[in-house]
């Protein structure tokens, strides 16, 4: 049932391309997410900087900057605050070739 949703989703997002309304710009994503713009994101669980393992180091380092995978887990936790819904896939199964899509609001 689930993998149906995300099927629909990645069709909606190829659907919408060229519109302006789709993104594959991790910074512009993670800004529009944090402005509630964010309805669908997709990430992918592909991506170095999103592994789980233990030997990936800390999650949080204090006093960083946020890196490239933090931003995007921020803006998956944004979306998701603000009624969007969030896919973590395989790159196989997103519908671009980077390892992060959106589906933005108006």
């Amino acid at each position: 049932m689930l993998r149906r949703y995300e099927t629909a989703a990645a069709t909606a997002y190829r659907e919408l391309q060229g519109t302006g309304r789709t993104s594959s710009d991790p910074a512009g994503i993670s800004a529009a997410a944090q402005q509630g713009r964010v309805e669908l994101l997709f990430l992918s669980t592909d991506a170095p900087e999103r592994r789980t393992t233990r030997d990936a180091g800390p999650l949080i380092r204090l006093g960083d900057a946020p890196g490239c995978g933090e931003q995007l887990d921020l803006a998956a936790v944004a979306t998701l605050r603000h009624a969007g819904s969030v896919y973590d896939a395989p790159a196989a199964r997103l519908p671009g070739t980077d390892r992060v899509a959106a589906i933005l609001r108006y």
